[in-house]
């Protein structure tokens, strides 16, 4: 009895224990695909049919119903977050031994669906298809045709004992079966692109460049772009940091619109184009291939429509003119209540007389009237429409002739005129006796803001650059073309700063100034050099020795000058200068085939220097202000540096004076 019953469970427990269950998830949407809910629960049916036609509950495989996975799922547990390997911990979660699950996405302006196959126990994905269609019909149709196939995967992954047996999922062997992952970049020209691995679209990479992991191995990799043709390559993914570099062909043409105006009416403040109704300028643009729909409007053109065939990658440019177009005119013209026959006018030409009936063109000069007096219309014109138009003319004006005067009449009037005008003149000097002094547009005390140009130079000192020549132990030197460094110096200026003027007389006074400066000069020369070693065995050397000399000083500038007038004419100035240097550098560069060499020294000017100037210049009415401007001449006493050979500044200035009050 007991053997009996051993045996009998051996034969009972393959059909209790190992029937194959098989869990078909809810299919998830994109939400940018717009499928709705109820049509992904359909999609899930069909699945979840087709999966019951393929594995019967004879050959003892269980399709689980929604409520089924819904009651063992855990709580919290969000299948749309799920993929790969989630959702085989999923599936072992819920006791099924296969999950399958689908998606739908966008791609490339269609509809995707991807479904996928995974054993619970190990994790593998087992099989999955992929497709695209443009609508939701498309993707069931695609269910139909690769579900069969999709599901007898699951037969080849089960075996059984045979015979009354019953098919029993074998848990025995275990293998870890993935394949090793790497980073890549996907690299688009140009940028922008999405991306599709094996058919399946990569969320992460809606946008190229990106970086995605990848399994090892080959992989087919696409990428679409709006305006490109689709492009693609097959990609062996062999290691991290692997960059992979996808080329789009431009699936566009170039249109460029650049109407031309017949005459002078036209200007593009009136213009308009559209190219398939989206407003569009004279600048080239990009079209997609096909034909376009072109429309040119102008206020004062025909209208012109045509339509643009883009090929790829092509250009085309239309310059077409337009062409005048035309208003109808019916123009009447009353004259103090009553009809009136006068000329018509359009763009100055005559055209005929009123009442005016006819065609004109848009955009232009409408008058009326006759050679002498014409009166200019504004008359409203519409193309290819009649405007009734009616204008009243004005009244001409009236012209005034002055009556003959008498010549003798005349005289004995300027006469009386001149005498009154001198007895007046009289008895004004006497009431109000004024001493005559000159004019002068400045007061006593005078404050303002000035700016000056200068020219700046050296004088007093060379540096003899000849006297190097000589005779010296072992050798000689001559020199050519020794010019002097001081006689070729140079510098420019400017100077900003505050001016004050005392003028107690309109013949002299005194002008105090304080302002910043800045000096920056440069003196070159060239001279030749001869080597003669009194060894006659050694050859003669010969160079072209460059010298420049730089140099740069800022300093405060303080003339204290006096001013002598010449009223509504010049003025003279002249007085001390004091200047305090507060930083200066200079640089020697000399350049020879014995070697270059640069000295710098800073600070290497005296801290005060002391000099003479002299202006003259002219006092000048600006609205209800004044202003001075002078040229000036500074000759420096004090040297430049402390050094016995030190050169003197020399300075011509552009001066202007802005007296603000």
């Amino acid at each position: 009895m007991n053997k009996f019953l051993f045996v009998l469970l051996v034969f009972l427990f393959p059909m209790v224990v190992s029937a194959t269950h098989v869990a078909v998830l809810e299919t998830v949407a994109a939400k940018e695909s717009q499928v709705s809910v109820q049509e992904c629960r359909y999609m899930t049916d069909e699945l979840r049919n087709a999966a019951l036609k393929v594995l019967p509950a004879e050959q003892n495989y269980t399709i689980m119903t929604r409520e089924n996975i819904s009651v063992m799922l855990p709580p919290g547990t969000k299948i749309e977050d799920c993929e790969g390997e989630c959702l085989a911990e999923t599936g072992r979660k819920i006791a099924a031994d296969y999950v399958v699950q689908a998606h739908i996405a966008v791609f490339g302006g269609q509809l995707s669906l991807t479904a996928e196959l995974y054993a619970t126990a190990s994790g593998k994905l087992v099989g999955s298809f992929t497709g695209r269609g443009d609508n939701v019909n498309a993707l069931l149709q695609l269910i139909q045709e690769q579900s069969y196939e999709f599901f007898k995967k699951i037969k080849q992954n089960v075996s059984g004992f045979g015979g009354g047996f019953g098919f029993i999922q074998d848990y025995s062997a275990f293998a870890v079966d993935k394949k090793k992952s790497f980073v890549i970049n996907v690299v688009t020209e140009p940028a922008g692109a999405a991306l599709s691995i094996d058919g399946r679209p990569i969320s992460k990479c809606t946008s190229t460049p990106c970086k995605i992991q990848v399994e090892e191995g080959e992989h087919r990799f696409l990428v679409v772009k709006d305006r490109y043709e689709d492009g693609g390559a097959a990609v062996i993914v062999s290691e991290n940091d692997q960059k992979v570099i996808l080329k789009l062909s431009p699936a566009f043409g170039f249109l460029k619109l650049d109407p031309a105006y017949p005459d002078l009416m036209g200007n593009d403040r009136e213009l308009e184009m559209r190219v398939d109704d989206s407003i569009v300028s004279r600048n080239e643009m990009e079209l997609g291939l096909g034909m376009h729909k072109v429309r040119i409007d102008h206020s004062c053109y025909d209208p012109m429509e045509f339509e643009a065939m883009i090929v790829k990658d092509q250009h085309y440019v239309f310059n077409g003119a337009l062409t005048r177009g035309v208003s109808g005119l019916s123009l009447n013209v009353e004259k103090d209540g009553e009809p009136a026959i006068v000329s018509v006018y359009v763009d100055g030409v005559e055209v005929g007389q009123t009442p005016f009936v006819g065609t004109v063109p848009l955009c232009s000069k409408i008058s009326v009237g006759d050679s002498s007096r014409q009166e200019v219309l504004s008359i409203p014109l519409a193309w290819h429409e009649t405007i009734e138009y009616k204008h009243e003319m004005k009244s001409e004006p009236i012209v005034l002739v002055s009556a003959p005067i008498e010549e003798d009449d005349v005289e004995e009037e300027l006469v009386q005129v001149k005498e009154e005008f001198k007895n007046a003149s009289a008895e004004k000097e006497s009431e109000n006796p004024v001493p005559e002094q000159p004019q002068n547009s400045l007061g006593t005390w005078n404050f303002g803001v000035l700016a000056a140009l200068s020219y700046n130079d050296l004088w007093g000192s060379f540096l003899g650059l000849d006297e190097i020549a000589g005779d010296y132990d072992g050798y000689s030197i001559k020199t050519s073309n020794a010019k002097d460094l001081m006689q070729n110096y140079w510098a420019l200026g400017f100077n900003i700063g505050l001016s004050i003027l005392f003028a107690p007389h309109p013949y002299w006074g005194g002008h105090v100034e304080v302002d910043g400066a800045l000096r920056r000069g440069r003196g070159r020369t060239n001279m030749g050099v001869s080597l003669t070693w009194h060894d006659i065995s050694l050859p003669e050397e010969y160079d072209d020795v460059k010298i420049d000399f730089f140099e740069t000083q800022w300093n405060v500038d303080i003339p204290v000058l006096v001013r002598f007038t010449i009223p509504n004419l010049v003025y003279l100035e002249a007085g001390p200068m004091v200047s305090f240097c507060l930083h200066s550098n200079s640089e020697i560069d000399i350049e020879s085939n014995w070697g270059d060499y640069t000295y710098k020294n800073k600070n290497f000017a005296s801290a005060t220097e002391l000099g003479l100037m002299f202006a003259l210049g002219v006092t000048k009415q600006v609205g209800m202000k004044t202003m001075d401007v002078s040229l000036r001449l500074m000759t420096g006493l004090t040297s430049l540096y402390d050094e016995d050979d030190s050169p003197k500044t020399f300075q011509m200035q552009f001066n202007v004076a802005f007296w603000l009050f």
